[in-house]
Parts: structure tokens; sequence; C-alpha cells
């Protein structure tokens, strides 16, 4: 069960271009590519750790993230065939403070980095079969033409560190992306959207276990050539 997960990402990335060729076999896809870019913030809720010094029973150690774990993304996605549907190379990255107080030890702080590289897939899916991807204010049928989904799986490594320590601890393991989102036209070539979803990596296991997830509110820009289909 614990590899489920992690190989189920895998298949549908592989699946997804598969089927998506299959439903537009036939028709001329569009040559359309896109730069993708955004800043955001992680949550993540508080956990405990294990202190093998104390007897079984006792409170453990209670860390949490700090307010502030600023976070960026950066993607390039081409539309491959005839659907509004976009397959892409995704690399992120996070930075996270965190403290905790452990019984009858003083309180311990430090900070943590991530960086993933992803193979992604981002659909419109009310709008599959569109002629356009204007998603506009002042058009009636601005929710079809904006919403979208977005997921993708791939490796990331992750960094721990302790202010008491000169030494760090690294990871590595599957990471892994699934979000929603609303994509809004702002000139001819840009779009302002926003996305949130949950974004994880399955390492090898330490005291806080061996998946790490954090939820992720994020603002970013779309770049791409004018296609002049408005």
């Amino acid at each position: 069960m614990r590899h489920f997960l992690p190989q189920l990402f895998v298949f549908l990335i592989v699946l997804c271009p598969v089927l998506a060729k299959a439903q537009g076999m036939g028709q001329t896809a569009p040559d359309e590519w896109e730069v993708n870019i955004e800043g955001a913030n992680d949550f993540r809720g508080a956990y405990e750790t294990i202190n093998e010094n104390l007897p079984i029973g006792n409170p453990v150690a209670g860390s949490e993230q700090t307010t502030f774990a600023p976070s960026a993304g950066l993607s390039y996605m081409r539309r491959i065939t005839n659907l509004r549907g976009y397959y892409g190379i995704r690399l992120e990255g996070h930075f996270a403070e965190w403290e905790g107080t452990e019984a009858f030890a003083p309180t311990t702080t430090g900070n943590t980095y991530t960086a993933s590289a992803l193979l992604a897939y981002k659909a419109f899916i009310f709008d599959m079969e569109g002629d356009c991807d204007c998603p506009r204010w002042d058009k009636s049928n601005f929710f079809k033409k904006a919403f979208f989904i977005e997921f993708g799986a791939g490796y990331g490594r992750q960094s721990f560190s302790r202010e008491d320590s000169e030494e760090s601890l690294d990871r590595g393991g599957v990471a892994y992306m699934a979000r929603i989102g609303m994509a809004i036209r702002m000139k001819k070539q840009w779009d302002l959207y926003l996305a949130g979803g949950a974004h994880g990596l399955f390492a090898s296991e330490l005291s806080i276990g061996k998946h790490d997830v954090a939820i992720r509110p994020a603002l970013g820009f779309t770049w791409r050539p004018f296609y002049n289909r408005f």
C-alpha cells in the first residue's frame, strides 16, 4: 500500500497523453505552448516527532511550520492535441522554517528546503473541445473557459537543518502535485491565474514520517505567443 500512490501518479502521467492523443486522432493539433511562473505559500499542520529517550506514554515532541513558508514554480507546457490539455515540465521549490519543543529539552528550530521536477498535465476539463483559450470576465461562459485541473509526478529532494547543529539531513523520493485553478485573461498574451491544492513528497523515513504534504495556494502568470484566436 505504501508504494501504491506513487505508482498511481506515475501511471496517470503516462496514461493521460495516450488517451488524449487517441481522442484527438484524425484532427490537427494546434502548435501552442506557454510558460507559467508563480509564487505561493505552503501550509502544514503540526506534527509529532518521536523522542526515544522518553518513557512510553509520555508526551512526544511537537513541531510546526512557522507562518511564512514561500514557494515558487516554473513550468513549460505544450498543447499536443486538438483538446485543451497541456503537457510539460514543472520545476518547483519551497523554503520553510520550523520550531518544536521537546519535553525536558529546550526549544529547537530549523529550516527545510525542497526542490522538485515534475511531468505535469493541465486540462480545462469543461472546455476540452473549445476553439478558444480566452477566459475573460466579460464572457457569459467565463467559468467554463477558465476552470482547470493540474497534476504531476516526478522526483523531489528535501534538506533539513537545525540551528543547533552544523549537519543537515537530505532525502529524495517521488514528488507529486494535484490542484484546481482559474485562469483570467489580462492581455492578448498574458493570463493571471489562481490555483490551490496539495504538493507532497514520498521519501525515506525521518522522525516526521515518509510522507510530507502541504496545501499550497498560488498566484501566477501565464505567457504564450499570440495565436489570434480571441
